[in-house]
């Protein structure tokens, strides 16, 4: 009775819970690069390091410094924004189709004692 209730729970209820634990897994890995803020804040200067505001007397050369400072430093977060996307898309991905391998191979768990009492028996060493 014992072993029913096992494979019972295993094939439906244990199943479905290891599904959803899943799916928070891969929800929490998007959470963690947050996406939307990195879309949202993609042309803002690097780490919020952009050029002193200056006053209305400022110079034309301290102006021109400050643009081309405001520049690369948005630059720079643009490539550092961009890199972070890529590589958080391909973790998602990596970790979805072993995810999904994963879950396409729970329903055989409960067989792999079976399996493994068979091979060592025949005399097979993996």
């Amino acid at each position: 009775m014992l072993m029913f209730n096992m494979l019972q729970w295993w094939y439906s209820e244990g199943w479905g819970i290891f599904t959803r634990g899943v799916f928070e897994k891969l929800s929490g890995l998007a959470d963690f690069f947050s996406f939307g803020t990195i879309f949202r804040t993609f042309f803002a200067p690097f780490r919020q390091i952009d050029s002193a505001t200056f006053s209305d007397t400022a110079s034309l050369s301290e102006r021109f410094s400050s643009l081309i400072s405001s520049f690369v430093s948005r630059l720079v977060g643009a490539c550092v924004r961009f890199v972070i996307a890529i590589v958080g898309f391909l973790a998602i991905i990596f970790s979805a189709v072993l995810s999904f391998l994963v879950i396409g191979l729970w329903p055989l768990v409960p067989l792999f004692p079976v399996a493994g009492v068979i091979l060592s028996i025949s005399g097979v060493v993996l």
